[in-house]
């Protein structure tokens, strides 16, 4: 059985479009709540179900996937804290990743930079056919955080590391840690 304690949302809100609004036209089925969407480009592959609910406070929305067995019986394959960012083919391999954040970034200020605590971009492989849960790719994990924000400090989220953007978007973000972080401080103050 699976339930959710604090309520599924409609995955799409107009007024803040996301990548849930791109993936609506992608979905096999009309609903506001369930979002229904093939796992590759192989027609025989059952589809993935997402489903969405609210985060709260200093914690991301939740993201719940559930696929079906071969036996036809669905099976939870993901359950977190997360805000989606892509549900595509990202490494080539014919079946689609889910790419997202899992923790929300926290603001630190750092004259001429969009500043924050450090968010790797996470990417979770689901094996076909379905068997188990979607597991964390180390290797596109990090591909894909050093392509968005030029630098890794490994798979998880750390408030020993920061992520800077500049606010001039012709200069590439940074991933710094504390003391890197504390000396730029130090510099801006001069």
């Amino acid at each position: 059985m699976l339930d959710n304690n604090n309520g599924w949302i409609e995955y799409v809100d107009h007024k803040y479009p996301d990548i849930y609004t791109k993936l609506k036209d992608q979905s096999l089925v009309q609903s506001k709540y369930i979002l229904i969407l093939p796992a590759s480009k192989n027609s025989d592959d059952p589809p993935l179900i997402f489903l969405r609910s609210w985060g709260y406070a200093s914690d991301a929305e939740r993201l719940h996937v559930i696929g079906l067995k071969p036996s036809g019986d669905p099976f939870l394959l993901f359950n977190n804290e997360f805000a989606l960012e892509d549900f595509s083919d990202v490494d080539g391999d014919g079946i689609r990743e889910i790419v997202g954040f899992p923790c929300l970034s926290e603001g630190v200020g750092l004259p001429g930079f969009d500043a924050g605590t450090y968010h790797p971009l996470q990417a979770y492989k689901i094996n076909l056919p379905i068997q188990k849960t979607a597991e964390l790719s180390i290797p596109l994990t990090e591909r894909l955080t050093k392509q968005k924000f030029n630098g890794w400090a490994g798979p998880e989220c750390s408030e020993s590391y920061y992520i800077l953007e500049p606010k001039n978007k012709s200069k590439k973000p940074m991933v710094v840690d504390q003391k890197q972080l504390e000396n730029m401080e130090l510099t801006s103050k001069h």
